[in-house]
């Protein structure tokens, strides 16, 4: 009886030994997985595990990791195959109507292998003439609130180049959706009012508060009476 529990006693301690060095093998495994191993989680601009892929440190001019856009023509939200990895596409605006949630991304780079270089290239392939702002922001655009300022005609400026950005912001219903292009202190833009019929009759000049997020949802103050914001795209003034 002695050495019949001698051996139950060595039976379960190999048992035991078995089943400790399968799990840390399976830990070690896990640990050695090769590349940014995330599990990519429902669609959302703001999941926190694809956040995580841009570590500890960003750069928006080195590489970035992070590009946010308005999609322009043909170009979709959608995840981008490249050599050395993928561009996981997310909405931007994700809680905004349907054409602007389809209608805008945030793509975030998840290498193949640890230390593979963002593709830009495949990406920008993919997208077209969308204009790709780099960003480092995390989590959901911030909403802010918008003001109305004196109008000055000196605040008017050509689009394009580096004072205006005609594909950077949509008015629809009472709100904007703005990416702001780097190097931006301040965003300023004429949102137009029409009347009843849907005739523009007016413009509100409208300021954006200061913000180092790339995006931004605006709400833009109450129209005058009668009238309401022109939905589409807005010509921003940047200075």
């Amino acid at each position: 009886m002695l050495d019949q529990g001698v051996g139950m006693r060595r039976t379960s301690s190999r048992r035991g030994w078995w089943r400790s060095g399968a799990w840390l093998l399976g830990l070690a495994a896990a640990g050695c997985a090769s590349g940014d191993d995330v599990r990519v989680a429902p669609e959302t601009g703001a999941d926190d595990a694809i956040d995580a892929l841009l570590g500890g440190s960003c750069s928006e001019s080195d590489a970035p990791k992070r590009y946010e856009a308005i999609l322009q023509g043909e170009a979709r939200c959608e995840d981008v195959t490249a050599t050395d990895g993928t561009w996981l596409a997310r909405p931007l605006f994700a809680d905004a109507p349907a054409d602007i949630r389809d209608g805008s991304c945030r793509f975030t780079w998840r290498a193949r292998s640890r230390g593979a270089a963002p593709d830009a290239a495949a990406l920008k392939d993919h997208v077209g003439a969308t204009n790709l702002l780099p960003s480092c922001s995390r989590g959901a655009p911030p909403r802010l609130n918008g003001e109305r300022y004196e109008f000055d005609p000196s605040d008017i400026v050509p689009m394009g180049g580096s004072v205006g950005c005609d594909v950077c912001g949509v008015i629809r219903r009472r709100e904007g959706f703005i990416v702001r292009p780097p190097n931006v202190d301040r965003i300023r833009f004429h949102a137009a009012l029409a009347d009843a019929r849907g005739r523009p009759v007016d413009m509100m000049p409208i300021t954006v508060p200061p913000t180092r997020a790339r995006s931004m949802v605006v709400t833009l103050p109450e129209p005058p009476p009668g009238l309401h914001y022109v939905e589409g795209r807005i010509p921003l003034q940047l200075r």
